[in-house]
Parts: structure tokens; C-alpha cells; sequence
């Protein structure tokens, strides 16, 4: 389902894109792809269902951010951390395709 959205949530919809592609790019870090799509989701202006589907996901990045870096207990790397985080990832590259936006900063 293709919705539309205000010029400045295009902006953040780009942000978020971008965020989440330096990340499966190994550009930043799981700490900065969670901390960044928080500021992000508190800029929307979109439906409440979108914007709660979209913490729910950010939730569970955070939640496997939490537990990888649990001082008190160091980890090795779990693999069924990593799927929930993939998993997170493509979900919320799935709800960001919910709302089609150039690429290019066009906003018309």
C-alpha cells in the first residue's frame, strides 16, 4: 500500500533509508541505527498504526542492543540475535516502502 507524506516526513523517511543502508553496509553501528531511527520516529507525523508498527520494530533492535552489550555478562555473538535483527531491519525497510519517496531530496 503506497501512502504520501508531508515534505518533512519525506525528509525523515529519506534519513531513515539511509540510516538503514549504512548499516547493512557496515558503515554504523547497531548503537547508531538504533539511537538515530529513535530520533527519527519522534520527528513523524504519520499514522499512529505506522508509527507504532515502526517503534515495535525499533524495539526489537534496541532490545538486541541491550543484550549484546550487557556488561554484566559478556556474549558471544548469537546467532538468533543476528536473525532478529535482520529480521527488524527488513521490516522496517518494508513499512519505510509504505511511503514512496524520491531519493534525490526532490520535493515535489
Amino acid at each position: 500500500m503506497n501512502r504520501s507524506a508531508s515534505a518533512r516526513d519525506r525528509r525523515q523517511l529519506r534519513l531513515a533509508r539511509a540510516i538503514l543502508r549504512d548499516y547493512e553496509l557496515g558503515r554504523v553501528s547497531l548503537r547508531k541505527l538504533v539511537s538515530n531511527l529513535d530520533a527519527l520516529w519522534t520527528e513523524f507525523s504519520l499514522d499512529e498504526a505506522w508509527t507504532n508498527r515502526y517503534r515495535e520494530e525499533w524495539f526489537s533492535l534496541e532490545t538486541a542492543l541491550a543484550l549484546m552489550s550487557d556488561d554484566a555478562q559478556p556474549r558471544e555473538w548469537d546467532p538468533s540475535l543476528e536473525r532478529a535483527v535482520g529480521d527488524a531491519v527488513l521490516a522496517l525497510e518494508d513499512l519505510l516502502a509504505q511511503y514512496p519517496v524520491d531519493d534525490d531530496g526532490d520535493e515535489d
